[in-house]
């Protein structure tokens, strides 16, 4: 079955079903917009249940969601608010090189375990209206050898993630985000101005970066060696990086 909406959005699913206890269950869902190069979202399994003052209502809110996607899963609830909606979600263990990301990171080009925890308040139709705060971990993360914005992307393995971060409009503010890879450690805080195509998006992020003593050399030591330092030879380096993501602008932080 097939349902399409003015928004330009599709919705297949191939089984469908009411029950008390858990609402509209949906088996083999695929959520797509044609004639956009933004890749479907597929959930083996999707459940909404609305509250029973919500069945009387049109859109059914508040309403609590669930799903089976891409080997972890996925649940939330949805309230209306005096303002739009607020959205509370939670995502467990995300296999990360099945879900539909976006090139140039799609296709297996980053892989791991992705959790995420978070709660948005806003307008869906207004993007400037949007806020909320939201936390993400990533274990066992690698990433393969190729391209962002024409500039390498270098080859990493075992990694590890986690961020904090507020979204206020089109700005998102990183309060924490510690990275480990291939014998370096990065503490990364700022903001980014989020744009359309992403690699426009605006930075202004500081970020302090350390090697580890006693690990074997890598592409990313190497490329942490040629940032800026107050001196040479530091295991440590702190810098500014600015511009955009495609033509990012880094120099040392005093």
């Amino acid at each position: 079955m097939s349902v399409e909406r003015q928004s330009g959005v599709r919705v297949r699913y191939a089984q469908g079903e009411w029950t008390w206890w858990e609402g509209w269950v949906f088996r083999d869902l695929t959520i797509e917009r044609p004639r956009t190069k933004v890749s479907s979202v597929q959930l083996s399994r999707f459940a909404v249940r609305p509250s029973l003052l919500g069945l009387w209502r049109r859109p059914p809110l508040p309403l609590t969601f669930s799903a089976n996607v891409y080997g972890g899963t996925l649940s939330g609830s949805i309230h209306r608010t005096a303002t739009g909606l607020d959205t509370q979600f939670a995502v467990q263990n995300i296999v990360v090189e099945q879900a539909p990301l976006p090139p140039p990171w799609g296709q297996g080009g980053v892989s791991g375990n992705l959790t995420v925890e978070g709660a948005f308040q806003g307008n869906p139709a207004d993007a400037r209206s949007l806020q909320g705060t939201w936390s993400a971990t990533l274990t066992n993360g690698a990433v393969r050898a190729g391209t962002i914005a024409k500039l390498p992307r270098l080859a990493l393995q075992a990694g590890q993630v986690h961020m904090r971060a507020t979204l206020i409009g089109k700005q998102l503010e990183i309060a924490e985000c510690r990275l480990i890879a291939d014998g370096v450690g990065a503490d990364v805080q700022g903001k980014v101005m989020l744009r359309t195509p992403v690699e426009q998006s605006g930075l202004d992020l500081r970020v302090n970066a350390q090697m580890m003593e006693g690990t074997p050399p890598s592409a990313l030591t190497a490329l942490i060696a040629f940032l800026p330092s107050s001196s040479p030879g530091a295991k440590e380096r702190n810098v500014l990086i600015t511009g955009s993501a495609a033509a990012p602008i880094i120099k040392r932080r005093e």
